[in-house]
């Protein structure tokens, strides 16, 4: 059922660009912010209502999008809604990460210390030497970032450690949704501590966009895949 979700989805997507000129950021203009809100709001919905999953995952998948979707809101509306926007980001993803955290055995220990190593490297470039200045925004964001790399690491652990007996797609659906993720969150925050980024709105949003279905999908073929090993 979630793999029909794409094609409405995809069409507010289309709709977006076609009213941005090409994902060209324009704040504080309503049209490019509602039509930005709007494809992970629907895909929200779609979840909740729609959707086969059960009870516990529809409900902890749909609302993690609807989060999504406040941040979608908050950082297009404002320069300074990054923060706000990574409170509402942030319980979204522990609600997505209840969904699956269960399934993992142990930790992917290099993809653990190459995403650490990562996660310091842009917290040292962008926000170290704001420390005395941004204490609040900047810890907020650190938080974000622990929670995300969290998310990162358990996805790609589950992969990674799945037994050769399964079938471990839907595991890597979520894990590349994820990494997608990563690279969105991290080109959003180069650019808005003023690191020019080539294409930086396209590369964050078409990773973002295919992060948030990709992550659902996983999660969906995982129910699908269990009720046919079962």
């Amino acid at each position: 059922m979630v793999s029909l979700f794409v094609l409405p989805y995809a069409v507010l997507i289309a709709v977006f660009w076609y009213l941005s000129n090409g994902f060209e950021k324009r704040m504080h203009d309503p049209k490019y912010v509602w039509s930005k809100t709007a494809p992970v709001f629907l895909l929200g919905l779609l979840t909740l209502f729609c959707s086969r999953l059960k009870k516990r995952d529809r409900i902890l998948s749909g609302v993690a999008l609807l989060f999504g979707a406040v941040g979608d809101y908050l950082i297009g509306s404002s320069h300074d809604g990054i923060v706000p926007g990574a409170v509402v980001f942030g319980i979204g993803h522990i609600l997505y990460l209840a969904t699956f955290v269960h399934n993992m055995k142990r930790v992917w220990k290099p993809l653990l210390f190459s995403a650490l190593l990562w996660g310091l490297f842009i917290n040292y470039v962008c926000f170290f030497h704001k420390l005395d200045t941004h204490f609040r925004p900047i810890t907020v964001l650190s938080i974000y970032s622990i929670i995300l790399t969290t998310c990162f690491v358990s996805s790609g652990s589950i992969w990674f450690f799945s037994d050769k007996n399964e079938d471990n797609r839907p595991a890597l659906i979520r894990f590349i949704g994820y990494m997608l993720f990563f690279a969105s969150d991290s080109t959003l925050i180069l650019t808005h501590e003023a690191y020019k980024v080539a294409y930086a709105e396209v590369i964050i949003l078409t990773t973002y966009f295919s992060s948030q279905y990709l992550i659902l999908l996983g999660t969906s073929l995982a129910r699908d895949t269990k009720v046919r090993f079962e």
